[in-house]
């Protein structure tokens, strides 16, 4: 089948965890603000902020303000603000969070990859 597969994410983490991870994270956060000219947007997970840089308009318009979101990229910083460089970005918007936890804590548990 023609394509290609991303790597996994080393681990889930913190926008304020993201920071001390080597290669790629994944965030689960809200959109706040969206900034079309700079192909941006600010999001927030409760423990932190970070701005979402994206490197394309498609992979831009698929973030929406407000919209709970998993975001695949890799985080450095600047001027004490937190970046990430998007990837990906995937919709969590109707994913059931408890269920998603519950299989999150299993696969913890069990260490699978």
């Amino acid at each position: 089948m023609p394509g290609f597969r991303i790597a996994p994410a080393k681990e889930f983490s913190s926008i304020k965890e993201a920071l001390g991870l080597k290669g790629r994270t994944a965030v689960l956060c809200t959109i706040i603000n969206l900034n079309p000219e700079e192909l941006s947007a600010i999001a927030s997970d409760s423990f932190g902020e970070a701005k979402l840089l994206f490197e394309t308009k498609e992979s831009f318009k698929k973030a929406r303000v407000g919209e709970l979101a998993r975001v695949f990229g890799n985080a450095f910083q600047e001027n004490n603000n937190v970046l990430i460089n998007v990837e990906s970005i995937q919709s969590f918007d109707n994913i059931d969070l408890k269920l998603y936890t519950q299989v999150k804590g299993l696969e913890a548990r069990f260490k699978v990859v």
